[in-house]
């Protein structure tokens, strides 16, 4: 799994100014210093829109998928159940994992879900599922596909 820190370049954030194309360092205070989490490099980006940086890769969170169910409903349309077992290995941190899904079918509708979601566009979503530390969270959802 890819960590991104996401913000959005405003004001009350921190910003709010034109940045510039280049390379985005991340560091995190620690009790003693400044410690180096990661970098990446970015577009030039205006004030009040989204910043993506990914610093890196998460080996103490995992994500699996699979589709526990699918069944055709007529010679247009099926449905699939997905769940993805999302574990947080991390001893004493609580997580928020963002999971985003690409339907490939030019019409599909999420019909339930264990979590809320956003539509990003026509063919994404994303689900933002908290995990506490040392545990495993379900996200299930069905979708029907048309064509």
């Amino acid at each position: 799994m890819e960590v991104k820190v996401i913000f959005k370049n405003e004001e009350k954030a921190g910003l709010g100014i034109p940045l510039p194309a280049g390379t985005f360092r991340i560091y995190q205070k620690d009790e003693e210093s400044l410690e180096f989490v990661g970098e990446d490099r970015i577009d030039h980006t205006s004030r009040n829109e989204e910043v993506k940086i990914t610093v890196g890769k998460a080996f103490d969170l995992v994500g699996e998928r699979r589709v526990v169910e699918q069944k055709k409903i007529s010679q247009r349309s099926e449905r699939q159940v997905i769940e993805i077992e999302l574990r947080n290995n991390k001893e004493k941190e609580d997580v928020t994992i963002l999971v985003e899904e690409s339907f490939y079918y030019r019409d599909w509708q999420i019909e339930e879900s264990s979590y809320p979601f956003t539509k990003k566009d026509i063919r994404n979503v994303e689900f933002s599922i908290p995990v506490k530390a040392d545990t495993k969270t379900i996200l299930r959802y069905t979708v029907l596909y048309s064509w």
